[in-house]
Order: structure tokens, then C-alpha cells, then sequence
């Protein structure tokens, strides 16, 4: 059996600093094809699904999944190894949703998402959709044992699809809050505990006076001091 790579590996070989012929030009959706993607100059079997305009083609990497625009000069009509099955399976993550209050994705937690699992070794557990014929995604195990989707909802880029949008934005907003006021209350703690300020005035001429501030911080269990200093010049007022 062909691994994903040898397969780009046979097109590229063939595909690789050729010119398209009239032929190549012409697309319809649902035609096969040899398509170049944009990022790695590497050939991939592909599906159109819709001619964007005379100079772009809308296609599906059959063996990966992901629907990109590829320049029409990019698709070759001959495509090797049709007799291999489509190696990738689409499954929904029914599981998440968006966190956004509008409802959508954004295209950044959509990156955050494929980049956290793109190229790494899971393993996919599976289960029917209610109300629906086809599967989507319940776990996806990462070879540290981590569930990724728990991970992306941590990250927060996704929320679990059964809470609802708003009771997930009111507790967000809530533990937000929390962690500020925990925040302010560790900061105002060191400051008042933990630092100790003194300003030391040197006069250097009878125009500038020049500010010494040395901060004493110790640590929480006061084994350890670092000082750190700063020259501070003002002018003199007079």
C-alpha cells in the first residue's frame, strides 16, 4: 500500500516543471485531477468542486481533505493511481462549536485547531450522530494521551456544542472577572509584603538632581533578595 507521501511523491515526479495543456484549462466540478498546492509546490490528487473564474479552481485534496483555490495553470487532467481509494474520511466534530458571540468561526481558532493535530498520529474514537446517519468525532487521542478537543476547548478556541452559547459567554465572563480580581489581589499583596522602596536624592550640579530607586523584593518565603536599580534624572525646579 502506498503511504500519502510516495503518492505525492509518483505526481510531483510527473507533474513537476510541466506546462498545462488547452485540455488541462478546462474544468467542471467533479472532474479529477492532479492539483499543485500553493504552499509546498508539491502535486496531490484532487476533486474539483467548482470553477471560481477563468484563472482559479476550487478543489478538494482527496487524500487529505482540505478545500483550497489552486490557480487553474496548477491542475493537470491525467492524474495517476485512480484505482487507490480517497484516503481521507470526513467525520463532523459535532462535539464543539464556536465561542464567538456571533456565532462563527474565527479563522484564527480555526488555524489553532488544524495546526494542534495536522500531520500527528490520533486516535479517533467515533460515534453516531443523533438524528443522523453519518459519525462524527467523541475523542480525539493524541499520541500523549491528551483528548485534543478537550485541549482546544481549554485553549478556548472551541466550546463544547451542548453548552449554550450564552450560559458559555456569562461563565467565561465570570471566571474572566475572577482571574482579574485574583490578579490584582496577588499584586497588591507583593507590593505591600513583599517590596520595600527607597529613594535616595544625590545632587550632582546646581541644575539636575538624580533619583536613585533601589527596590528590596523577597521572595514569598524571604530566602532570597534581588535588587534591582534604576537612575532617575529630573530637573531641578527652582
Amino acid at each position: 500500500t502506498l503511504t500519502l507521501p510516495q503518492i505525492s511523491e509518483d505526481l510531483t515526479s510527473k507533474f513537476d516543471n510541466t506546462l498545462p495543456t488547452p485540455y488541462d484549462l478546462q474544468w467542471t466540478p467533479g472532474d479529477i485531477c492532479a492539483a499543485q498546492y500553493f504552499i509546498d509546490k508539491r502535486w496531490y490528487r484532487g476533486l474539483v468542486k467548482k470553477v471560481l473564474n477563468d484563472d482559479q479552481v476550487l478543489v478538494q485534496f482527496v487524500d487529505y481533505g482540505n478545500v483550497d483555490p489552486c490557480a487553474a495553470g496548477t491542475l493537470r487532467k491525467k492524474p495517476s493511481m485512480t484505482s487507490i481509494p480517497m484516503q481521507a474520511t470526513c467525520f463532523k466534530l459535532h462535539t464543539i462549536a464556536p465561542i464567538h458571540a456571533d456565532g462563527k468561526w474565527k479563522r484564527e481558532d480555526l488555524d489553532n485547531i488544524h495546526s494542534f493535530v495536522s500531520t500527528k498520529n490520533c486516535r479517533v474514537e467515533l460515534e453516531v450522530i443523533a438524528d443522523s446517519s453519518s459519525y462524527g468525532v467523541k475523542r480525539l487521542i493524541m499520541a500523549t494521551g491528551k483528548d485534543a478537543v478537550a485541549v482546544w476547548v481549554e485553549n478556548r478556541w472551541a466550546r463544547y456544542a451542548n453548552e449554550p452559547l450564552v450560559q458559555y459567554l456569562q461563565r467565561l465572563d465570570a471566571k474572566e472577572r475572577a482571574e482579574v480580581e485574583n490578579e490584582d489581589g496577588s499584586m497588591e499583596d507583593e507590593e505591600v509584603i513583599f517590596c520595600k522602596i527607597k529613594l535616595v536624592r544625590v545632587l550632582r550640579n546646581s541644575y539636575f538632581y538624580s533619583y536613585g530607586i533601589i527596590i528590596l523584593f523577597h521572595s514569598c518565603d524571604e530566602s532570597d533578595t534581588n535588587i534591582f536599580c534604576w537612575q532617575l534624572r529630573m530637573a531641578r525646579i527652582t
